[in-house]
């Protein structure tokens, strides 16, 4: 897909009509289509531990691998290893964001404990 025209907004993303597939389009146009990527907040817990990570991203599975890897350079590896305990998907990154702040506010933190307690 040479000389397309991607612009980002945030955890979407335009794609030009170059993009997508000519079978589709009956005539040239100048709208845009837009991809909803969905976005999580997950938490994991460290059972050697007892502590708790609150995050976002689009790929919580691929983020509990980064977490769990050796060569891992970040907080996260002196607690290691992780379990995904709490995922929720939302539609956009800013939505996430906000629950992701919640989940580590008092409230959030006495939820997810009562939440882990409650699957155990």
């Amino acid at each position: 897909m040479q000389g397309r025209d991607v612009s980002s907004v945030g955890s979407e993303r335009m794609l030009d009509r170059h993009e997508v597939d000519s079978s589709i389009l009956s005539r040239p146009t100048n709208h845009l289509i837009f991809m909803v990527f969905k976005y999580y907040v997950y938490v994991l817990y460290s059972k050697e531990q007892g502590r708790y990570y609150t995050g976002s991203s689009a790929d919580p599975q691929k983020r509990v691998l980064s977490h769990n890897d050796p060569r891992n350079k970040g907080w996260t590896r002196r607690y290691a290893p992780w379990e995904l305990i709490y995922t929720q998907e939302f539609d956009n990154k800013t939505d996430a964001l906000i629950k992701e702040k919640w989940l580590k506010s008092g409230i959030g933190r006495e939820f997810i404990q009562k939440y882990r307690s409650s699957r155990h």
